[in-house]
């Protein structure tokens, strides 16, 4: 913002040419500021500097991506109502106004678009065919993928890994699994195709949604043998398998193993994956256990998150285990009386910035009085509000 705010009106630098332009709208764009994209590109146009597709696209792409596809549809439509900036209008531009719409799982406003591109004849390419099977499998409409795979060939256009991989995420939302695994041997058999990192742990997750801990654990071997390395998301996805299949134990040990062979640290999404695992469980044992993550991720400098306090804090209220909560949630908010597991950690590591969500602290409060802890309730109520408000 700062750098944005010298250019344009009122700012000390000029902006010349349509490329330029289209910069400091996607600037704009990229933290979020409206006013200053719409600003941006009313003083281009009351300049009359020539419109691009480069700007034009800036633009679609900077009002979808901050949740108003809409707008930027009707801005492309502006454009194409105006014989002089009709040619400027591709497929491209429209992908961000299809990809807003698909975020939005509005899927007949996407399809309703993607007709308008084959009448309009005009040339698709495979991102644009990529961005609507990736609608299909986000908003559940799997049954139009084999219509585009039709359109594609037509086209001339061959799938891509891309493409494969966002037919086999929507095989596995829908739990189907099976077509999933069909579809990957496909991949295989084709030398110009290979599943990548994304695709084995989309079914892996597929796997972990019904439990099949042995067929997610064949896919991660065979991911390794091929060469593939598994990641953070990979361990993530793989504690969610161990973890619904009753094998915390397993979920631990795969952390360590291969953490350790691939030489990288667990992020925070794995540590809660660990702390989920724990805690679902029904002994204070697991929660106990469920504490010593929270102690060795700020160890191992790998700050806690709201999520981290949330699934501790509901376990603590759940085996009325008070005095853990309150020294969570005075943990989370920096207050003193920090949990014991914390002991000498330097604040800032398990801190949250600006506090918990005010609906967590409020579903934990609400639990400590119904554990006949009122007294503790109203103390910690009256901690976080001085230092919140």
């Amino acid at each position: 913002m700062k750098k944005l705010k010298n250019v344009g009106t009122g700012g000390s630098v000029r902006i010349n040419t349509s490329f330029g332009y289209g910069n400091i709208i996607r600037g704009f764009g990229f933290v979020g500021n409206m006013e200053g994209v719409w600003d941006t590109w009313r003083e281009m146009r009351k300049r009359r500097v020539e419109m691009s597709s480069v700007t034009l696209g800036c633009m679609a792409e900077s009002l979808s991506s901050n949740a108003d596809p809409d707008g930027g549809y009707e801005l492309i439509r502006e454009v194409l109502d105006d014989p002089a900036t009709k040619p400027l209008v591709n497929a491209v531009i429209f992908g961000s106004v299809l990809k807003g719409f698909s975020h939005q799982k509005r899927f007949d406003r996407v399809w309703a678009i993607y007709q308008e591109l084959i009448n309009a004849g005009l040339q698709l390419s495979i991102v644009t065919f990529n961005t609507l099977v990736d609608a299909c499998a986000r908003c559940g409409e799997m049954g139009y993928v084999q219509g585009l795979l039709e359109e594609m060939d037509t086209q001339g256009i061959p799938p891509n890994v891309i493409t494969y991989s966002a037919i086999i995420k929507g095989y596995c939302q829908e739990n189907h699994v099976g077509r999933a695994l069909q579809l990957m041997q496909e991949m295989q058999s084709n030398k110009n195709l290979r599943p990548d990192e994304h695709t084995y742990n989309t079914v892996i997750n597929g796997c972990a949604r019904q439990g099949l801990y042995d067929k997610g654990m064949a896919l991660l071997d065979e991911m390794m043998k091929l060469g593939v390395q598994p990641t953070n998301f990979t361990l993530s996805v793989l504690v969610k398998l161990a973890s619904r299949s009753r094998k915390t134990q397993e979920a631990f040990e795969l952390c360590e193993k291969l953490s350790k062979k691939y030489k990288f640290r667990l992020n925070v999404h794995v540590h809660n994956g660990l702390i989920q695992a724990c805690v679902a469980r029904s002994t204070s044992v697991d929660l106990n256990r469920g504490l010593r993550i929270l102690s060795n991720m700020v160890a191992d400098r790998v700050q806690p998150d709201a999520r981290t306090y949330s699934l501790l804090l509901r376990a603590c209220i759940q085996y009325r285990a008070v005095e853990d909560a309150a020294g969570l949630l005075r943990a989370a908010h920096g207050l003193p009386g920090a949990h014991k597991v914390l002991e000498g950690a330097p604040r800032q590591m398990f801190q949250i910035r600006g506090g918990l969500p005010k609906d967590i602290v409020k579903e934990v409060i609400d639990g400590l009085k119904h554990c006949s802890n009122e007294a503790l309730a109203k103390q910690l109520s009256a901690e976080i509000t001085g230092k919140r408000f």
